[in-house]
């Protein structure tokens, strides 16, 4: 006889809802703000955060340091350097390696803007016990899978994806 799954109670499907409603109440706010602030979305103050903590950084280092996809992190950058608060090009350490830096603009700008959302949703998980981080991970992972809405390289957030061409 097969087990029959029993509904979690009203009670915590409220609860999940409600912690949802609230981190992402808090996303939004931060995003339009830093909008309508500086011009820029969320994602790409998160970026220059990282790079004022580090600078030149590669794209797969800069990926790493605000666990996204290298791809996904290349499109904020390209929108950063089209604004002129960074640059891209090859290392003087090493001319295989592109890195990407810190404009003098993008350091003035730097000194006026608060750390991004990201900054304390990323400290907040950092003060979970480990095994209970790697269990909100697995439990949100099947949730997106459940809903249809895993994607495997998701863009950084309030970032579109980048449109893929189609092949000719």
């Amino acid at each position: 006889m097969a087990s029959r799954k029993t509904a979690p109670p009203e009670r915590d499907i409220r609860r999940v809802l409600d912690a949802f409603r609230n981190l992402v109440k808090g996303l939004r706010i931060a995003d339009r703000a830093s909008v309508k602030e500086y011009g820029l979305g969320s994602a790409q103050i998160f970026v220059l955060h990282k790079l004022g903590e580090r600078s030149p950084l590669s794209i797969n280092d800069l990926a790493a340091l605000t666990a996204t996809d290298q791809s996904s992190v290349s499109v904020v950058v390209s929108k950063l350097v089209a604004k002129g608060f960074l640059t891209a090009g090859k290392s003087d350490a090493d001319a295989r390696r592109n890195e990407v830096t810190l404009t003098a603009k993008g350091k003035q700008l730097l000194k006026r803007i608060p750390p991004p959302f990201q900054t304390s949703f990323i400290e907040a998980l950092d003060g979970l016990a480990p095994a209970d981080v790697t269990t909100l991970a697995s439990l949100l992972e099947r949730l997106a899978i459940s809903m249809g809405v895993d994607e495997e390289n998701p863009p950084m957030l309030f970032e579109e994806a980048r449109k893929r061409r189609p092949r000719t």
